[in-house]
């Protein structure tokens, strides 16, 4: 009884950050986004990468979905945030705190396992319908990926350069933060970009319960109405998106 009463209070408190990250991604005039994101791929990558900003926007923009694709924007905006940070944390804990990790481990290897829609009929009970719960199926299916690469770059880290950070005379916490998790960057970094193609490979499914006019709820529909052209279309601007965020 008080587990549902948290999970809408929860619901009502992630309203606000997805009503933000949506006004500005609708909003926000489509030259502003499409110059941004290019110059966002010259500071990156070069020219490679704004002319590969710059053609993935104007291929959206042309599909004619163009508002659908933002409101989707706005949707992995704040799951990939809410996946990162949900995921670090129980990576860190696990390796803090060894006789977690199996327990730890094993919640992962469920939560990769179960298929996805299995997600959505706990998630309604709980959370009620709409953007935000779409937005929570997505971090939470996002997380594990986060989770396990962060444990498996902490224990990668060489046991000299663990000892180089006690005998600096530094804390926990700053054994922790200042070395062990920028050593284990590269790792960290697999598991971020996880992360995100897991947030966008989400929507789709998210769509079922978000009742969110994005991309995922137009692929939806159009399959339901054996629209192939329509709905591929659609697939290929959620493909777009995975393309620009992972080389970015």
């Amino acid at each position: 009884n008080l587990i549902k009463p948290l999970a809408r209070v929860f619901t009502s408190l992630l309203t606000y950050p997805m009503d933000w990250a949506n006004a500005f991604w609708t909003q926000t005039h489509w030259l502003t986004i499409v110059a941004g994101i290019t110059a966002l791929g010259w500071f990156i990558g070069g020219t490679g990468y704004a002319v590969l900003g710059l053609i993935g926007m104007i291929f959206v923009l042309a599909t004619g979905y163009w508002v659908e694709g933002m409101r989707t924007l706005a949707l992995v905006t704040v799951s990939v945030p809410l996946a990162l940070i949900a995921g670090a944390a129980t990576g860190i804990l696990a390796n803090e705190i060894p006789r977690l990790k199996p327990a730890v481990q094993a919640t992962l290897d469920v939560m990769q396992t179960v298929p996805t829609f299995a997600y959505l009929t706990p998630l309604l009970v709980l959370f009620g319908f709409g953007p935000v719960v779409g937005l929570i199926a997505s971090a939470i299916y996002a997380a594990p990926p986060m989770a396990r690469n962060v444990l498996l770059g902490l224990e990668r880290v060489e046991p000299d350069i663990k000892e180089a950070a006690v005998m600096s005379g530094g804390n926990r916490i700053q054994q922790l933060f200042l070395v062990e998790l920028p050593s284990a960057k590269a790792q960290i970094m697999v598991g971020v970009n996880q992360c995100l193609m897991a947030a966008l490979s989400m929507v789709i499914i998210a769509a079922v319960i978000g009742g969110f006019d994005d991309i995922g709820w137009e692929v939806l529909l159009t399959m339901r109405k054996a629209q192939f052209g329509p709905s591929l279309l659609a697939g290929f601007v959620i493909v777009v998106f995975a393309v620009i965020i992972d080389r970015m």
